[in-house]
């Protein structure tokens, strides 16, 4: 909604030019996200996403028009992504990595519970060769390093318009994927494992960050605005209300208020339902704190499920009639995620278990069932084609 304060509008307000680019086609006026942009440019229509090369010409188009004015540039980029149709000449690089897993993916739909989904992905994809572990994961490989070379030609580009010397550059995923991890095939929005939800935050600045430095004490994106807003100098009074933590102190070794992470993977109730009277993907919900992990399954309801004389034995998310059990992960014994220790230490999953029962910290959804009218058939298929509706 309009009340929303966008990071857009915080660098606007702060004498900025702002430009928009997005290859997702969910970044769309539909949902507010123009507000604060001079322009923001999405034209793709899925499974045709524009090309991160086109993305970084225009934003260096962009910059040729403003001059010496600062500028804050947002680049979404979808190259890593299904279908995996990267160059040829990057993928045959990467053929020498099969990982010994060149055997025929299951043909499979999406399961009650996440599922695994090569056929429906996949669908209508035409490659040079059978589709196996070891093919679909060196194409997903070549598309990250085609997201390397757009991103290097985006600083040689900076670096010729004068414009490195006083950069801050923000890069982050939206999400991983799961190439075949947790007997999961190519996906990304159906579970909170770590392969989706562990994704790179990086920040270039030369003489404001320090090279190389590491922030230990787990993040999320919810920390990026402020974090971006504070290394880039933006005046305090442009910083009001801003959600999360500003790491730019803990980057030069001080301290950081330690906070639990919330994650949800999928649609909460409503979201995407309500804006466009579809059915919204149920969310499993996680926390970690304090080198734990507590995984919640879909929320159709939630019960206890007792012993003799009444006592809870443990507790079971029911989906579709399916009894699916909590999960409690120890990711410094198991970062894979592996071994469900919840019989172990009940006393830690009641503590995780009490953070779940609220929001994130300060966390607020800003999407209401006004921002999209009734029966937006090209956004309701760009939603489909993303896997976000059914």
């Amino acid at each position: 909604p309009e009340e929303a304060v966008t990071v857009a509008e915080r660098f606007q307000a702060a004498g900025y030019r702002t430009f928009g680019i997005a290859a997702n086609p969910l970044i769309a006026d539909t949902w507010g996200f123009e507000q604060g942009f001079e322009s923001l440019v999405n034209e793709s229509v899925a499974p045709h996403y524009t090309q991160a090369a086109e993305l970084t010409e225009r934003t260096l188009s962009f910059l040729d028009g403003v001059g010496d004015a600062p500028a804050f540039v947002y680049l979404h980029f979808m190259d890593p992504h299904w279908p995996y149709n990267p160059p040829p000449e990057l993928l045959s690089g990467f053929r020498g990595d099969a990982l010994d897993l060149d055997h025929e993916l299951p043909v499979c739909e999406y399961g009650s519970y996440g599922g695994t989904r090569p056929a429906r992905m996949f669908e209508g994809t035409t490659w040079e060769e059978p589709l196996t572990e070891g093919y679909a994961t060196a194409r997903y490989d070549a598309e990250i390093l085609k997201m390397d070379h757009a991103i290097a030609a985006l600083m040689d580009g900076l670096a010729a318009r004068g414009r490195a010397d006083d950069l801050v550059f923000m890069l982050t995923g939206d999400h991983g994927e799961t190439l075949t991890e947790h007997h999961e095939y190519y996906q990304h929005c159906h579970d909170t494992y770590r392969s989706t939800t562990h994704v790179p935050g990086i920040v270039y600045a030369p003489g404001r960050v320090p090279a190389g430095a590491v922030v230990e004490a787990p993040t999320a994106h919810i920390d990026l605005v402020p974090s971006l807003l504070g290394v880039s100098r933006i005046p305090a009074a442009h910083r009001e209300g801003v959600q999360g933590r500003d790491l730019t102190d803990a980057a030069a070794g001080g301290a950081i208020e330690p906070t639990p992470i919330h994650i949800m993977s999928g649609w909460d109730d409503g979201v995407v339902a309500n804006l466009l009277g579809g059915d919204a993907i149920r969310p499993i919900r996680s926390v970690v704190w304090d080198g734990h992990k507590l995984v919640l399954p879909p929320h159709h309801r939630l019960a206890q499920v007792r012993g003799p004389l009444g006592l809870v034995l443990a507790w079971r998310a029911v989906l579709n009639g399916t009894w699916r059990p909590e999960a409690l992960y120890d990711l410094a014994a198991d970062p894979g995620e592996r071994v469900n220790v919840i019989g172990d230490h009940p006393d830690i999953a009641a503590s995780l278990r009490a953070h779940l029962a609220l929001p994130g910290p300060g966390v607020r959804c800003p999407i209401t069932p006004g921002n999209a009218s009734e029966g937006d058939d090209a956004l309701r298929e760009r939603l489909e084609a993303l896997g976000y509706m059914e």
